[in-house]
């Protein structure tokens, strides 16, 4: 395996997925790796945090780029709940102050005398197959004396000085990006939190980065993307100055930069016009429609009851019939239906 990967590629692409979330909140963690492979010549990526348990530690999270590493997850969690010190060569929970945020190149025959010589040489034998495979390449990324994420690479060849200097000149923007997220909470289960109250919204809502970047958008504000040319540039205005039609809640917390929430109104007409539209090619029934509309510009099941003047409980089975008609799981996937309309 030769040095040359296009390694000015493969950093502007680590730089820009370490900049950018994107629309999904999708940890940066896992954005990175299959650039981070490139970088540093290597087939295996991954990255890993921790949370204590009693009597051991649980996986927080991991991602992994290559062939074979999921069959050796099972044993490799199982063995950090028994063995919650000396973790190949290092405190899994505090990391010696020498070994946080530093290359670490560990070649296969110190690894095979670290898995030999300490607690997890009686473990089983899926892990310790992908263990004493690679030499390892990798980094402690550490907010303070505490372990964020174990971010490395491994491959059969040694690793050179080369190699180990190109993840040097990693780890500042991977210790920013990485604690910055740990601090936001933007990992696997607060992405899922986030995504899931934002489609209980029917309105088109985003979470904006201080530069204007959307962050994360919910279904019907996915779809409003697609539909509307100039939305992108309305929502990065509004993150400076208040905006027609776009309600913008500041998220703020101490140490981290301002997000916001922006809620878009859903404007009736065009809304309308839409569901019309989508209605007419579902046959839906006269009331149906006129409920796809209600839901299509983000009104709740009281104040379309309200216009329609009949009970919330049958606007909510009308509901219930339009999203097992159209097979969306929730309101703001149905209005985005709607908006996906031509």
């Amino acid at each position: 395996m030769t040095l040359e990967r296009r390694p000015s590629h493969a950093l502007a692409r680590i730089r820009h997925e370490l900049a950018h979330l994107g629309e999904r909140p999708e940890p940066a963690s896992r954005r990175i790796l299959p650039a981070l492979a490139d970088y540093l010549v290597s087939d295996h990526a991954g990255a890993y945090a921790l949370s204590p348990v009693e009597h051991g530690n649980e996986l927080e999270f991991y991602h992994f780029q290559g062939d074979g590493f999921p069959e050796w997850i099972p044993s490799f969690a199982n063995a950090l709940r028994r063995h919650p010190r000396g973790f190949l060569q290092f405190d899994p929970m505090r990391p010696e102050p020498a070994q946080r945020n530093r290359v670490c190149n560990l070649p296969v025959a110190r690894v095979r005398a670290a898995v030999g010589t300490g607690p997890w040489a009686s473990e089983p034998a899926a892990h310790h197959r992908m263990l004493l495979r690679f030499d390892q390449l990798r980094t402690l990324i550490c907010d303070g004396p505490v372990l964020v994420a174990w971010v490395g690479v491994v491959r059969p060849q040694a690793y050179d000085p080369a190699l180990e200097r190109r993840l040097r000149r990693l780890i500042p923007l991977l210790r920013d990006r990485l604690v910055l997220d740990e601090r936001l909470g933007i990992g696997a289960g607060a992405a899922a939190a986030l995504a899931v109250a934002m489609e209980r919204l029917s309105d088109a809502a985003y979470v904006m980065s201080p530069g204007g970047g959307v962050v994360h958008a919910n279904a019907a504000g996915a779809a409003h993307l697609s539909a509307v040319p100039d939305l992108r540039e309305e929502l990065r205005r509004c993150t400076g100055r208040a905006e027609p039609g776009l309600t913008v809640h500041r998220l703020r917390a101490p140490g981290l930069p301002p997000y916001a929430l922006a809620v878009r109104r859903t404007p009736p007409e065009p809304a309308t016009a839409r569901a019309r539209a989508l209605a007419a090619q579902l046959r839906l029934t006269p009331r149906q429609a006129q409920v796809l509309q209600g839901v299509a510009r983000g009104a709740s099941n009281k104040t379309i009851a309200v216009e329609l003047g009949c009970a919330e409980i049958s606007v909510e089975r009308h509901v219930t019939a339009l999203l097992a008609r159209t097979g969306c799981p929730g309101r703001s996937a149905l209005a985005a239906r709607v908006w996906a309309e031509r």
